[in-house]
């Protein structure tokens, strides 16, 4: 196999992945609730311990028309790749900004509540030692997603019912994809609450599995309250994840390349601020460290090459809103 080749190849199966090497966009992926990517997988969630007295049903009730919610999340991310026979390589991205203005433009009788997000800013956060010129790629891949949009109808109890993205055709697929990752998780991030009425210490389990950056995969989140002071709600989180053995689907990947996941598992923890007033978190903060391991095949005048490639991942994520 020509080496340039399959240094290309790997180039892409890092943006397509959400590991990003310095001249590519950064593809950092908020991992903090079951994050839909179809719809049709619906989560499951089960109640473990309804918490201690007094109980209450916890419902989402903002008001239609109230003034535009701004979320900031801030998204870090470091990594490690090791391809067989080359070594490894640390990789460590400067944060990145995204802004989005929410708006809540109807609650219908039932509950459901209709909002729109708008992606209003994206920044890099240059730090002491991040090369100028990366700085400027990742800020000129990243805005842009300003000006995307997507429609959400969720129900009281913060579970996603429709998503619908609104981006142009031409849309770079690698970017089309990152952008919709984004917003198919927002319509989980305020976390689901139990049908239950719930107390302090009230332990739930959500679990699904969807299909992310061409990996179909087992996501088991645990929620915990662990206060309540009116309206406001703080959850410690929990987030597994797993993924069996499969062939993976990748945008732009070339029609004699083969890429076959091996292993992936994941795991993390955060705490968030909850309001329910609003659909998005006050605060909230998340990390998750995952790995993953890939068989890469590149057929070439009539010959077969073959690498392994792993790469351990470690995200942070906060979120603020106002």
């Amino acid at each position: 196999m020509k080496k340039p080749l399959f240094v290309s190849l790997l180039v892409l199966l890092m943006s397509g992945l959400g590991k990003a090497p310095p001249s590519l966009p950064v593809r950092a992926e908020p991992i903090f609730a079951i994050a839909q990517n179809e719809l049709a997988t619906k989560p499951e969630l089960e109640l473990l311990d309804a918490g201690i007295e007094p109980r209450q049903k916890l419902r989402f009730s903002p008001v239609q028309g109230s003034r535009t919610e701004i979320l900031t999340m801030t998204m870090d991310m470091d990594m490690e790749m090791t391809v067989e026979g080359e070594g490894s390589r640390a990789i460590d991205m400067p944060p990145v900004e995204i802004e989005f203005e929410i708006e809540v433009e109807k609650v219908d009788s039932n509950g459901d509540i209709h909002a729109s997000f708008y992606c209003s800013r994206t920044d890099v956060v240059a730090e002491a030692g991040t090369p100028p010129p990366l700085a400027r790629k990742l800020q000129a891949e990243i805005e842009k997603m300003v000006g995307f949009s997507t429609s959400l109808v969720m129900d009281s109890q913060g579970r996603a019912k429709d998503i619908n993205l609104i981006v142009p055709d031409s849309m770079d697929p690698n970017l089309r994809q990152m952008f919709e990752q984004t917003m198919n998780s927002l319509g989980d991030i305020s976390a689901p609450m139990p049908e239950e009425a719930v107390g302090v210490g009230a332990k739930w389990r959500v679990s699904a599995s969807p299909t992310l950056n061409g990996i179909r995969m087992n996501q088991t989140a645990t929620y915990e309250i662990a206060s309540i002071e009116g309206d406001r709600i703080v959850l410690d989180t929990q987030v597994e994840q797993e993924a069996e053995p499969q062939n993976m689907t990748l945008p732009g990947l070339p029609p004699n390349a083969t890429v076959n996941l091996e292993s992936l598992d994941g795991s993390g923890r955060g705490q968030v601020t909850m309001d329910l007033n609003k659909i998005v978190p006050i605060a909230g903060n998340v990390s998750m460290d995952s790995n993953t391991r890939m068989l890469v095949q590149i057929s070439e005048n009539g010959r077969a090459d073959q690498k392994m490639l792993q790469m351990n991942t470690s995200i942070g994520m906060t979120m603020e809103s106002e």
